[in-house]
């Protein structure tokens, strides 16, 4: 998904009720804010370190559940 841009990432996770995990943590946060602000619906969102694989950063999120 790095073609798509990040406020449409948002918009369709948030529409989709889905949790969004995250690598990107310069513009994302600030994406996110700006929908809070507009009282718009958000998804959950996870920031994962960028060295972690994604299956790790799924099972450790998993025993949140």
């Amino acid at each position: 998904m790095q073609e798509v841009d990040d406020l449409k990432i948002l918009e369709w996770a948030a529409f989709n009720d889905r949790i969004l995990l995250t690598h990107d943590r310069a513009p994302m946060p600030d994406f996110a804010y700006q929908r809070l602000v507009r009282e718009e619906i958000m998804a959950s969102m996870f920031f994962v370190n960028d060295r972690m694989l994604t299956r790790q950063a799924i099972d450790e999120l998993y025993q949140f559940i």
